[in-house]
């Protein structure tokens, strides 16, 4: 009860919010959905803003054409006075010259460029009464003539607003119409159970009492044989309940251990938090078309994963800790140098290499148990601007059912792209799909900044002031670069990330029924072939993707020495173990992008 602020919360109207895995249902206590309008509602707002900016461009770039020639060639020089610049001397001349034609009518005088002269305390410009006036600086330079954090503010603004309408028009998802009033009820039922009442004046009384107490669903899973009643815990769970509810009825032992912490991967809390559950009997429904075949490779799975255990796998190496949190900051201090030395192109590559490389240690902390990685799971935040809870929930549904429809939100995409035509995943069709083999891999470019926007949405729904002020210095931090710096690393970092990372799950087997989790994990996920060191540096140990999946609180770079070993286990016990070269898997999303967008 406790943990409940990380997985319920009430707003101001008194309905539940309920922080999903996957996205955030903003659901009702009667179980409806108040998502569509507020839809609505936000991609106008977002509209009317794009409308707003393009007209200011236009704007701007109108004045410019009228106060501005391309026929001066010359520079002006600031004029000082004593020690101190005369700001007087670079100001737009053009528009004051023409404003005292008008008023006093003078004639068409020329203001030429000239030398400062030291002998000179005040250099006052030269009057050329024969020609129009031609300013040196162009009005749309001496607009933006604006300290370059208010200039990298707005482009950020801007650029998230594009973010925003992407993903609104995408909207939340739901396995089925028909869960989000299962999951309020669930959660009204627990919360009537066990009389946990918000701390929120307006909200209403979920108990009444002169009502009789309704039945509750049992909620029971099973871990290493052992089944656990969670039906009161389940708010609780960090990752919200219906994770627990997924489960109900089924072995979770695997997914248990490749996530939380047990001992040998750097702490025991979690199984500690298990062991204080309630033991109970299976319920009647348990393992109810579970793949008893699949099932049985879970125990000689759990037996190689005690094998490493023993010799030592999980462990982290300091020095190779130390040096891969030195790449990052060392990336990430130099392209800030090259931004505030005016090295647009050379910063903009050097950081986005950064926030890529960010990006993948971020997430090797996140999955990471120990002092080390609780300590480091905010890197993400720091130098990429992602929410690490928000990163948490999402990415524990990816890693549970990975390319599960309903559940993984990975190979959920539409209307941006679409795995499956929508004559077979069932979902509303968009004209975009027909050209997403087109735009598809430019567009991964958006991934960070779209992730950007779930995290501050995230945040501000949460009220979690720490996390947005580790957000906050991100954004700072930017703000001090040149805003084309800014807006480019971030694009660059999403694409390297984005295009890499969805192709070894997206032209795999998507999957319509919940499987065992080791069986899933090979039927999903494919491993990438990288010829050589450089190639391997920019993968980031997601070339070892299975791997990665089947032991995520693994360090990454224990995955390469590991594939043989997971190579000849899975021989063995009849898995297909998937590699194919880096090139070879982005062709083959790309050509999974064409069948679906030439599908009928």
């Amino acid at each position: 009860a406790n943990m409940l602020p990380h997985s319920l919360h009430q707003d101001r109207g008194g309905r539940l919010l309920t922080v999903g895995p996957t996205y955030y249902s903003h659901l009702a206590i009667d179980g409806t959905s108040r998502g569509s309008r507020g839809n609505r509602v936000a991609v106008a707002i977002a509209l009317v803003a794009c409308a707003l900016v393009i007209a200011a461009i236009s704007t701007i770039s109108e004045a410019s054409s009228l106060f501005s020639s391309t026929s001066s060639t010359q520079s002006v020089r600031p004029s000082f006075v004593g020690n101190r610049p005369n700001t007087m001397a670079t100001f737009p001349y053009s528009i004051r010259h023409r404003v005292n034609q008008e008023l006093q009518g003078l004639p068409s005088m020329e203001y030429e460029a000239h030398q400062v002269d030291s002998n000179t305390a005040l250099n006052k410009p030269s009057f050329n009464p024969s020609g129009p006036a031609i300013p040196t600086t162009s009005f749309a330079q001496q607009l933006f003539g604006l300290p370059t954090w208010f200039k990298t503010t707005v482009a950020l603004l801007a650029f998230t607003v594009v973010t925003a309408i992407m993903r609104v028009l995408r909207g939340p998802k739901l396995q089925k119409p028909e869960d989000s009033m299962a999951t309020a009820a669930v959660v009204a039922k627990h919360m009537e159970d066990m009389t946990m009442a918000i701390p929120d004046a307006r909200a209403p009384k979920l108990k009444k009492p002169n009502k009789p107490k309704k039945a509750q669903k049992q909620l029971a899973l099973r871990i290493d044989g052992t089944w656990y009643d969670c039906t009161g815990w389940a708010l609780a769970h960090p990752a919200g309940a219906r994770f627990v509810e997924f489960f109900h009825g089924r072995d979770a032992t695997d997914v248990f251990y490749a996530l939380h912490s047990y001992g040998p991967n750097g702490d025991d809390r979690a199984l500690k938090s298990l062991q204080k559950l309630r033991v109970c009997a299976a319920p009647p429904d348990a393992m109810a078309g579970v793949d008893e075949k699949a099932a049985a490779a879970c125990t000689t799975f759990r037996e190689l994963r005690m094998k490493l255990e023993k010799d030592g796998w999980f462990e982290r190496d300091p020095i190779i800790e130390f040096l891969s949190l030195a790449n990052v900051a060392g990336l990430a201090a130099l392209g800030t140098w090259l931004a505030w030395s005016g090295q647009a192109w050379a910063a903009t590559a050097v950081l986005g290499v950064s926030m890529q490389q960010a990006g993948w240690l971020g997430h090797d902390y996140i999955h990471g148990r120990g002092v080390l990685c609780t300590a480091m799971r905010g890197t993400g935040g720091f130098i990429n601007g992602h929410s690490t809870e928000w990163w948490t929930q999402k990415h524990s549904m990816h890693h549970s059912f990975t390319n599960e429809e309903g559940k993984d939100e990975d190979v959920m995409m539409e209307p941006i792209f679409y795995l499956r035509p929508p004559g077979e995943s069932g979902r509303d069709d968009m004209p975009l799909r027909r050209w997403q083999h087109i735009y598809g891999y430019p567009m991964y470019a958006v991934t960070f900044a779209l992730w950007r926007f779930d995290s501050i949405r995230s945040v501000l729904r949460r009220r979690d002031f720490g996390e947005g002020a580790v957000l906050a210095c991100n954004y700072f931090w930017l703000s001090t670069m040149p805003w084309q710096v800014a807006v480019g690393s971030v694009m660059l970092s999403g694409f390297l990330v984005g295009a890499l990372v969805s192709a070894t799950h997206q032209s795999e087997e998507i999957m319509e029924q919940q499987g065992e989790f080791v069986d899933v994990q090979f039927r999903s996920t494919r491993d990438a072939l990288a010829e050589n060191a450089i190639l391997k540096y920019f993968w980031g140990g997601m070339d070892t993707q299975l791997e990665h999946h089947l032991f995520p609180t693994m360090p990454r770079y224990r995955y390469h020495k590991l594939r043989p070993l997971l190579q000849s286990w899975a021989a063995a016990n009849g898995h297909t173990f998937r590699i194919s070269p880096g090139m070879e898997i982005i062709k083959d999303n790309w050509k999974q992008l064409h069948r679906v967008a030439i599908a009928p």
